[in-house]
């Protein structure tokens, strides 16, 4: 599937964004900011750190942490940090997509503070959509000014000190793209589309299905064109298309989460998070052992990892979803 294969992981990391951005403000909004950011703790750090331990001995056969001169690296990237670091990606990163997670973070930390401006603001009488539509223009501003100048090489120095540990120098346009120019502030602005597709759910349910097709079909069938013209990548372009895309699938019927297709989706949501952990290790150690076409190895990376992924979840996860449930309860904050 060449465009998939092209584009689907671009799509997919950007459309993950969006759907954080739509969810992480509501969750925000209701919890005080403590509580919210426990919750997250609990939610992303126990399958991480469980998938990191699994990824260490399986792939390279020794503890993360086998030299402890390295133990500052170790814990940047125990802390989904690793993305600031290229070094601790490098050497601690065994499941490759712990950069979304340091993303993510910047994200869970952003949050909290862009609610307390909302109500800030509310309070002198100012409209919520017209607070976030100005957040999302900022948001735009610091996305495209900082692509456009990490293309351009201005944030090397930054990060040159710790890609020359990597034994790297100069930096190169491949390690320039991967830690500089789709960090957190390049990302910034698809959450804040998802935060808009929250707060103007009425204006945006208004508007005909056809609309969003027309955006959808602009905006995502020629990525590269985008990329182009607006001169960075990523960019806003393929993010209207993805919140289009949201858009059309959000208008399935209330009535399809109780079918089975829904009851399906639901399941396959639950394994989302230990799924995508550990998808790329699993991928590997197929690929070397299974001596086989492209078929056999996908039909057995996707049977593996949804195995992997339900002992993950059951496991690790959600216990530790339920501990920070229990950290979090009237009685066990009673007794702190």
């Amino acid at each position: 599937m060449p465009y998939l294969g092209t584009f689907g992981g671009q799509f997919g990391v950007q459309l993950f964004f969006l759907i954080s951005g739509y969810l992480i403000v509501q969750s925000a909004a209701r919890q005080r900011w403590w509580a919210f950011l426990i919750n997250r703790a609990f939610r992303i750090f126990p399958a991480f750190w469980a998938a990191t331990l699994i990824g260490s001995l399986w792939i390279h056969h020794v503890l993360p942490l086998a030299d402890s001169a390295d133990w500052p690296y170790f814990l940047a990237n125990l802390l989904t940090l690793s993305h600031f670091v290229p070094y601790a990606s490098g050497r601690f990163d065994v499941l490759a997509v712990s950069w979304t997670l340091t993303i993510e973070w910047t994200w869970y930390l952003l949050a909290p503070l862009l609610i307390w401006g909302a109500n800030m603001v509310a309070r002198r009488g100012v409209a919520g959509l017209h607070y976030w539509c100005a957040v999302f223009f900022v948001s735009l501003v610091v996305s495209v000014s900082w692509v456009m100048q990490a293309q351009n090489g201005t944030f090397d120095a930054w990060y040159a000190p710790s890609v020359a540990r990597l034994g790297v120098s100069p930096l190169s346009d491949p390690l320039r793209t991967a830690f500089i120019v789709v960090a957190a502030p390049a990302q910034l602005v698809f959450f804040m589309l998802g935060v808009l597709l929250w707060v103007g759910r009425q204006p945006l349910s208004c508007l005909p299905s056809w609309v969003y097709v027309v955006v959808v079909a602009v905006m995502l069938t020629q990525p590269v064109w985008w990329s182009r013209f607006l001169g960075v990548d990523p960019n806003i372009a393929t993010g209207l298309g993805l919140a289009g895309l949201f858009m059309l699938i959000t208008r399935c019927p209330a009535a399809c989460s109780r079918s089975v297709p829904g009851r399906l989706a639901h399941w396959v949501g639950d394994l989302s998070y230990p799924f995508y952990l550990i998808h790329v290790p699993v991928i590997m150690l197929v690929s070397e052992q299974l001596k086989a076409g492209e078929l056999s190895v996908l039909i057995a990376s996707v049977t593996t990892t949804l195995i992997a992924a339900l002992l993950l979840h059951h496991g690790v996860e959600d216990p530790g979803r339920r501990l920070g449930a229990w950290t979090l309860s009237p009685r066990m904050m009673s007794s702190v």
